[in-house]
């Protein structure tokens, strides 16, 4: 294929996943304000892991957001976001969210700690850059979600149940 037809092709994808995001954005936002809280180390390998296997099956996270956008129940993604009162990132879930310049806009869907002047519900700008996980719902089951999976020994026994019961295997 030459490099003009698949700069077509990509603008096309673009166009096409930015129209599905900018309709699936109108969807309202569950939130994952229930979701954990738990402290972890920069340089702690598990959640380095877990991060890095988010990252690498992206992909993954927005083909299913292309072509199976009529039976998405919710989708989102995990933001480090630099904290303010402390120092460090703090990574909170967003969505939905949608395509904007280089990066992306969402919703907050949680409630964040350590940021001050950042509120669950509100608009937050972001790079590809800053995404650790991915998460979308279909039949009432979330698919990704790989740190959230990493914290689950670290959470009262019946949450992290009730939580896992949820997980749909990764891809």
């Amino acid at each position: 294929m030459c490099t003009q037809t698949m700069t077509v092709l990509a603008r096309s994808m673009s166009r096409a996943l930015t129209a599905v995001l900018v309709v699936l954005a109108l969807v309202p936002t569950p939130g994952w304000a229930g979701d954990p809280v738990v402290d972890y180390e920069d340089t702690d390998p598990e959640m380095n892991a877990a991060i890095d296997q988010a990252r690498a099956t992206l992909p993954h996270f927005f083909e299913q957001l292309y072509n199976r956008v009529d039976e998405l129940e919710y989708f989102g993604v995990k933001v480090a976001v630099p904290t303010t009162s402390r120092p460090g990132l703090e990574h909170i879930w967003v969505g939905p969210f949608r395509p904007k310049g280089d990066g992306f806009e969402g919703y907050v869907a949680n409630e964040p700690n350590h940021i001050e002047g950042l509120a669950f519900g509100d608009l937050l700008d972001f790079t590809r850059d800053q995404i650790t996980d991915w998460s979308y719902v279909v039949e009432g089951r979330r698919h990704g979600a790989y740190t959230l999976r990493v914290m689950l020994p670290q959470i009262p026994q019946a949450q992290a149940a009730e939580i896992k019961a949820t997980l749909a295997p990764l891809p």
